[in-house]
């Protein structure tokens, strides 16, 4: 439930040898990097822009080095996906991590993780952009009378 979410991982090995895993973040979802804990020694491979929904964002990927035992929790948000005319929810999914392990490559096998995200309803689009506008202009008409206001009460006769 909700957009954010924990994203749990442990990999313990049968005997010490370097090893990276590879994870491939889909659009679909993003790790703030600041909220990443500091004694986890990740490397993300761009810049993530965490404002972007779904239909304008790109995958990004992140490696963590260790050599016997990881195991670790990363915060992970799902993003605001294109709105739709029939379906209220959307069902996205995270790809499984690899792991190198001295040159040898191993995909990490499993159930995929998947989430059932809410996606506005284009039926309501009308009333979303009347309800904005009144808003704004009851806003921009309330700011500008107390403005006018306080400016009179402040003036010296």
């Amino acid at each position: 439930m909700g957009l954010k979410q924990e994203l749990h991982t442990s990999i313990e090995l049968n005997y010490p040898m370097d090893c990276v895993l590879f994870d491939s973040i889909s659009k679909e979802w993003f790790i703030d990097i600041e909220e990443v804990p500091k004694d986890i020694q990740v490397e993300f491979e761009s810049n993530i822009d965490i404002e972007l929904p779904s239909s304008l964002s790109k995958s990004h990927k992140y490696t963590i080095k260790f050599n016997k035992t990881t195991s670790f929790i990363i915060p992970i948000h799902l993003r605001y996906n294109e709105c739709s005319y029939t379906e209220k929810y959307k069902e996205i999914f995270l790809p499984n991590p690899t792991l190198k392990c001295e040159g040898n490559l191993l995909r990490i096998k499993g159930d995929e993780i998947s989430a059932l995200v809410p996606v506005g309803d284009m039926r309501d689009r009308d009333l979303v952009i009347m309800a904005t506008i009144v808003m704004v202009v009851f806003s921009v008409g309330w700011i500008s009378w107390s403005a006018f206001k306080g400016i009179r009460a402040n003036k010296i006769f």
